[in-house]
C-alpha cells in the first residue's frame, strides 16, 4: 500500500514539474520574449541574430525526449504490475533531459546577452521593456505598479 502511495506522489510530482516547465516556457504577456527580454525592444539586426541563434539551437536539440519519457513513465506507473526499477530508470532519464534543456536554455541566453547593448542587458536583468506583461499569472496584482493600482 505504501509503495502505491509513493508511486502516486512520484507521478504527481513529475507531472507538476513537467507542466510547470511547459508553462514557464510560454511567453508571458504580449509579443515574443527571450529570457525575459521583450524581442520588440531589439533592433532588426539584433532580432535576426537572435532568431538565427534560436533556429540553430532548435536544430541541434532535435526532437524533444521529454514527452516520450513522460509517456513511458505514465504507462509504467499505471501498469497492472509497475516495475519499480524501470520507474527509477525513467526518473533518472527525465532528470537528465530536464538538466539538458536547462543547460541549452542558459547557453542560448548567454549568447543572446552578447548581442544586446549594455542598456538592453540592464533592462533584461531588471525585467523591463515596453512589451512587458504580467509576470505572476493568477495573481490579482500581477502587472500592477508597486503599491497597487493607480487611483
Amino acid at each position: 500500500m505504501k509503495s502505491r502511495f509513493s508511486l502516486r506522489i512520484l507521478l504527481a510530482l513529475v507531472a507538476a514539474v513537467f507542466v510547470g516547465s511547459i508553462v514557464a516556457a510560454q511567453p508571458p504577456g504580449r509579443g515574443p520574449r527571450m529570457g525575459g527580454f521583450p524581442l520588440g525592444d531589439l533592433t532588426d539586426a539584433q532580432r535576426s541574430q537572435v532568431r538565427a541563434l534560436m533556429q540553430k539551437q532548435r536544430q541541434a536539440r532535435g526532437e524533444p525526449a521529454m514527452p516520450q519519457l513522460m509517456d513511458q513513465l505514465r504507462a509504467e506507473v499505471f501498469a497492472d504490475t509497475p516495475d519499480v526499477g524501470k520507474i527509477e530508470q525513467l526518473k533518472t532519464q527525465i532528470a537528465a533531459a530536464q538538466a539538458a534543456e536547462l543547460a541549452s536554455h542558459i547557453e542560448l541566453q548567454t549568447q543572446v546577452a552578447q548581442i544586446l547593448t549594455p542598456e538592453q542587458r540592464q533592462q533584461a536583468r531588471e525585467g523591463r521593456g515596453h512589451l512587458r506583461g504580467p509576470r505572476r499569472r493568477g495573481r490579482p496584482d500581477a502587472g500592477l505598479p508597486p503599491g497597487g493600482p493607480i487611483k
